[in-house]
């Protein structure tokens, strides 16, 4: 009888045992690692679009800012290249707040070319606040920092995407007048 017992082959069930904890622990391990990349492929695309959202918006804000101060000139001189200057009437003013923080900046350009710093419609101030954790453009506005009403201010922040946390500015430096 025991060599009939010899004959048989396979598997004990400790054998059994050690290798479905084997092969449970090499599974945990692949699910472990799987889930890791997951988690750092979901922060990289989250970090991703926080750079596009702040990117963009420091892109609008440049783009705008560089116009501050623009003034259209109809000189003859002026016509045959140089059509354009800078006028001190066409300042651009910061309002700080209480803590001595710049977080408002309004400025005024001569939007349409008629060499003057219009007050009626089209108005040819402008601005960016930090206000309810966002960036807000101002479009056409008169009052400058001080204007409250929600229609003139356009939010130029995705407050889906970002939560913008504080807006500061300073100026460095002062584009020469002509």
């Amino acid at each position: 009888m025991t060599a009939r017992y010899r004959k048989m082959s396979g598997f004990t069930l400790i054998e059994l045992m050690i290798s479905i904890a084997i092969g449970l622990i090499v599974v945990l391990a692949i699910t472990s690692l799987t889930v890791r990349s997951l988690d750092s492929a979901n922060n990289l695309a989250r970090t991703t679009r926080l750079e596009q959202e702040m990117r963009g918006i420091l892109q609008v804000m440049t783009r705008d800012l560089k116009r501050a101060g623009y003034r259209s000139t109809d000189d003859l001189a002026d016509s045959i290249g140089h059509g354009s200057s800078y006028d001190t009437s066409f300042q651009t003013f910061a309002t700080e707040d209480m803590d001595g923080v710049t977080r408002c900046i309004t400025y005024s350009y001569d939007r349409n070319d008629d060499g003057s710093r219009t007050t009626s419609s089209p108005k040819e101030v402008f601005g960016f606040r930090y206000a309810d954790n966002q960036v807000k453009e101002l479009k056409d506005g008169s009052k400058g920092c001080a204007d409250n009403d929600p229609g003139d201010w356009e939010t130029v922040s995705d407050d889906a995407q970002l939560m913008i946390t504080d807006l500061r500015g300073s100026s460095s430096h002062q584009p020469s007048k002509q």
